[in-house]
């Protein structure tokens, strides 16, 4: 008998383990390839003095914040891929074009762009067809609210920290490194090896580190880590008033979030609650959720990126701007709700 029940035992202890594997090895299909083609072209433009060329488009910005020239080329970059930008900081890190402080700065601004993209593609299309004009509409400023604090903290954080004129010097160095494009130029394919070569050992750390941590992530969602999500939501919800219909689409919205606006418009359309009802529903999911999400999706790739320190701080940051963005709000709700009540 026991012959028989520890091979059941040790299947049921290996099947978490190969379904989170089977996951990992999905998402590495999906960005990994394109990470190593995005090292690459970097590092490519860079020897042909591509970007140096744009240099011009980023002075009004990089006078603000007081970044480097380069900066605003990653976040022009950004605006089609977030991650190729991301890239090419870790580039530029490495040929000592920019410093810590500058990349941590850098990549908050990379990811500007992403909250014009979501406008477009989530938002307007699904969000607010959705919740309707007044609660879709709060939940975009929500949102909004978020990059802008971002882009404020890179402002004054980019005045406070870092030294003035820093931005001439970083693209005279741009240059001076892409000053042998035209000298290449008839050499591609010697160039692009070298190139290639010289991008691997990065992108093995950036495998190693990225696909580690989505495992681990991926494993604690499996083994129920974050089970406790329940417990934090229903205390809270019951705290400011909302009722027991809503704990149930809160707890899918602490998962996803789409699901989870979805099952709060349904009760809406049913009249079961108000309209501030599910904006204060959506606050409290997304201050239970944004953590979670910044765990799951941004951490591995940031820290394969980046490394754990500077991949950390970037990711603190943001979670930081993303719950200050619905903590303001969820506050001005409810005290214009106690207010209306008085």
């Amino acid at each position: 008998m026991k012959m028989l029940i520890i091979p059941f035992e040790q299947a049921r202890m290996i099947a978490p383990l190969v379904k989170v594997a089977l996951l990992v090895a999905h998402q590495a299909v999906q960005f990994l390839p394109f990470t190593f083609v995005a090292l690459v072209v970097t590092e490519l433009m860079l020897r042909y003095g591509v970007f140096a060329k744009l240099e011009p488009l980023g002075k009004p910005l990089t006078r603000m914040s007081r970044l480097p020239s380069v900066s605003t080329l990653t976040l022009i970059t950004g605006m089609g891929s977030v991650l190729a930008a991301n890239s090419m900081l870790v580039t530029y890190r490495s040929k000592n074009i920019i410093n810590d402080r500058e990349l941590v700065l850098s990549s908050l601004l990379n990811s500007i762009p992403v909250y014009l993209k979501e406008l477009l593609t989530y938002h307007f299309p699904v969000i607010l067809p959705l919740l309707g004009p007044w609660v879709g509409g709060i939940y975009l400023v929500t949102f909004w609210l978020a990059g802008v604090i971002k882009l404020a903290v890179v402002i004054v954080a980019g005045r406070l920290l870092l030294g003035s004129g820093r931005e001439e010097g970083a693209g005279e160095k741009t240059r001076s490194s892409d000053g042998s494009g035209k000298q290449e130029e008839a050499r591609f394919i010697p160039t692009l090896v070298d190139a290639v070569k010289k991008q691997s050992r990065l992108f093995l750390r950036i495998t190693a580190y990225s696909l580690g941590m989505m495992f681990v992530v991926l494993l604690g969602l499996e083994l129920g880590v974050f089970d406790w999500t329940d417990a934090v939501i229903g205390p809270m919800a019951r705290q400011v008033g909302l009722p027991a219909v809503v704990l149930g689409p809160l707890g899918v919205y602490a998962v996803s979030p789409l699901a989870g606006v979805s099952s709060l418009a349904a009760l809406l359309s049913q009249h079961l609650i108000t309209g501030q009802q599910a904006i204060v529903a959506l606050m409290i999911g997304g201050l239970v959720m944004a953590p979670i999400m910044y765990l799951r999706t941004m951490l591995p790739n940031y820290v394969g990126l980046f490394g754990a320190k500077i991949g950390g701080w970037i990711v603190l940051l943001s979670l930081c701007c993303a719950l200050g963005a619905r903590s303001l709000v969820l506050g001005l709700v409810l005290w214009g709700g106690h207010f209306c009540t008085r």
